[in-house]
């Protein structure tokens, strides 16, 4: 089975690191807001927002650093894999989240600059940044056919 979800979105708040009891890990927690917009029947603009949260781990010495660049209103790319998770608040009531634990994060835009507005300079570094996080993105099975599935594996459509 296959867990991948890719998302390009708004950052909707500046972001945050936290740091494990060790400090040698940070999570960054992100909301993405991605639109959709269409043409309904009338001939009526119509659009929707889905808020995603994000849940990111780097190395704590990158945090600070990636924090900067992840600004409310960023542009960015998301690849990682649906989780959910559930938990009892203080009340006792269950409580439900979906979030996206990402591979990679990465800003389209600079603060302050438009879609491809960004100089080669900032580009190498970037490339240089996903070439780091791709390191850390974890192997992926490749499945080209159904003859690879096994008997006892069920497809649920």
């Amino acid at each position: 089975m296959y867990n991948r979800v890719i998302l390009i979105g708004n950052i909707g708040q500046d972001v945050e690191p936290r740091y494990n009891t060790g400090g040698e890990r940070a999570v960054l927690n992100i909301r993405v807001a991605t639109n959709r917009r269409w043409i309904d029947r009338s001939g009526e603009p119509q659009q929707r927002t889905e808020w995603h949260t994000v849940v990111y781990w780097v190395p704590a010495g990158r945090a600070e650093t990636l924090a900067e660049k992840l600004k409310k209103g960023t542009l960015v790319f998301v690849e990682g894999e649906i989780r959910y998770r559930q938990w009892e608040d203080r009340n006792g009531n269950t409580r439900n989240v979906t979030e996206i634990h990402a591979w990679r994060v990465i800003p389209l835009t600079r603060r302050g600059t438009a879609v491809g507005e960004a100089s080669l300079a900032e580009e190498a570094v970037l490339e240089q940044e996903t070439e780091v996080l791709d390191e850390q993105t974890p192997e992926v099975p490749n499945i080209d056919s159904e003859e690879e599935l096994g008997p006892t594996d069920n497809v649920p459509f």
